[in-house]
């Protein structure tokens, strides 16, 4: 008899106990114990829900109790365990060691020990696997009445499924397959009737054997034990983020989504991505959102950025979803969404003011918008937020940090004195920034804005979508070219603003934001 296993299918290498410290401990010039065999194994049935768990098993046979050649400790003791318990109480102990050195070197803590122990569940070979932390299934889920074995007219059993802490909280269920024990060896697969040509008693061909029948029954001495597992799923997580949370329209914040896994995953791994929310698109955002983010050999993250974009519609706060899914078949999904809170550029519950012609100078600090007739419309003396909406629209901010979206049509805006932040949006726009630091957004289609009083060194141009400043033509890039008196810039090849009586050589990177 040999330690053996049939099963599919196997991950990685076998690997073989086959040191003496195991089948010899006590150094009698013989392997007493058969090798241990041990194995990874996988689930890969696709659409099964433990696709890619993986867990060991090591199979073995340890020296049975007959007293042929002990000497020493080995000698039958009377205690009831009969001879050579010495050997398989080390040989178990071995086993243990060499189980926590990742025999196989597959990674997972999961392990099975099956096979003909050869001792009885309260001796020493047992109790020093259950001190190695291994628990008894058979025990566990058959209880006093458990056997799988008979002899002299005594039940018991020799054969066992030990699960480690790692794996026996995915055992379902363990039982003896009562197939031999309850049957007489007459039923036997072996006999001792010589069927001539030198026949030996163990060869399997009973054919003076009447009551053989070749079926499942007596196939051994032994009861098989069946393991029920539900495993855990051993593929790397993949949980998405997003970082901020929250931003504003105003800021054109950038928002970063980004997978990861929780270790590295083997072959290119895809998740695919998708945005949802109330009233939310893709238009929200400017910057490519993909629709599937790869997560490369070896590694364990996969990110993207966008920025939260800019517009004159009315919306409100905003909760923007991120998610993702179907997930490839190397890595399976944990977090699987994030949100992103947009604060719209008028903000959320304004204080409307009124529309048409709106002249409120002695307001300060209020919201204000108009509607999608031509407005003009006044702020005051405090840092006034107003939204012109579509129409030809004339806009005052006069004192104060204002933020001034002219909306769709040929605006007139004027931020006055402080620190203003002036939209044009869509149109053909004139914007003046007036005294102080000032932040002119161009929308780098759909617009042309004619900057009036740019001042260099105090203010900043920024456009929606994001691009970078070149002296070269290319896509992406924002380029300013000298027109008469005038700075012209454009965004791939398309004229987006003019700064009047500035020259060109002035601009630099450092005039973006």
């Amino acid at each position: 008899m040999s330690t053996s296993k049939v099963w599919l299918p196997p991950k990685g290498n076998f690997a073989v106990l086959d040191d003496p410290i195991f089948t010899d401990p006590n150094s009698t010039g013989q392997q007493r114990s058969r090798p241990a065999v041990a194995q990874t194994f996988e689930v890969i049935q696709s659409g099964n829900p433990d696709f890619g768990a993986i867990f060991n098993v090591v199979v073995n046979h340890l020296k049975s109790k007959g007293a042929t050649g002990a000497a020493g400790a080995d000698l039958d003791q009377n205690d009831g365990q009969g001879a050579w318990n010495d050997t398989r109480t080390k040989a178990t102990q071995a086993l243990a060691n060499w189980l926590a050195t990742d025999p196989t070197g597959q990674g997972d803590a999961d392990w099975l020990i099956l096979g003909d122990l050869n001792a009885y569940k309260g001796e020493t070979p047992i109790t020093a696997l259950k001190n190695a932390g291994y628990l008894d299934l058979a025990e566990q889920f058959g209880g006093a009445n458990a056997y799988s074995y008979l002899f002299n007219g005594q039940l018991g059993y020799l054969d066992y499924a030990l699960a480690n802490a790692a794996l026996n909280g995915q055992v379902t269920g363990a039982a003896e397959w009562h197939i031999n024990a309850d049957e007489i060896p007459l039923f036997d697969y072996n006999n001792n009737a010589d069927d001539g040509a030198g026949e030996q008693s163990f060869e399997a061909k009973p054919s003076a054997n009447n009551l053989y029948e070749p079926n499942a029954f007596r196939t051994s001495d032994h009861d098989p034990v069946i393991v029920g597992l539900d495993l855990t799923s051993d593929l790397p997580m993949v949980n998405l983020s997003v970082s901020p949370t929250s931003g504003s329209e105003a800021a054109q914040t950038a928002i970063t989504v980004t997978v990861t896994a929780s270790k590295p995953v083997t072959n290119d791994q895809t998740v695919a991505v998708s945005l949802s929310g109330t009233g939310v698109t893709a238009g929200d955002f400017t910057g490519t959102i993909p629709s599937t983010l790869t997560i490369l050999n070896g590694q364990t993250q996969a990110s993207f950025t966008v920025n939260i974009n800019v517009d004159s519609v009315l919306e409100g706060t905003e909760t923007a979803t991120f998610s993702i899914g179907t997930p490839s078949t190397g890595i399976q999904l944990g977090t699987t969404g994030g949100d992103v809170t947009i604060t719209d550029f008028v903000f959320e519950q304004p204080n409307v003011l009124g529309s048409g012609v709106i002249s409120r100078p002695s307001f300060s600090g209020d919201i204000i918008l108009g509607n999608n007739n031509s407005n003009n419309i006044v702020g005051g003396a405090g840092g006034d937020t107003i939204a012109a909406f579509a129409g030809n629209d004339l806009v005052f901010g006069l004192g104060g940090n204002d933020s001034i979206d002219g909306g769709l049509g040929d605006d007139i805006l004027n931020g006055g004195e402080g620190n203003d932040t002036l939209i044009g949006s869509v149109g053909n726009n004139q914007l003046t920034g007036g005294p102080g630091n000032d932040v002119f957004l161009l929308r780098t289609t759909g617009s042309f804005d004619t900057i009036t009083d740019f001042e260099d060194g105090l203010d900043r141009i920024r456009t929606s979508p994001l691009t970078s400043f070149s002296t070269s033509v290319g896509a992406g890039f924002l380029n300013a070219r000298q027109n008469g008196a005038d700075t012209v810039l454009s965004v791939n090849g398309t004229d987006v603003a003019r700064l009047l009586n500035f020259t060109v050589g002035n601009f630099t990177a450092a005039d973006l934001i």
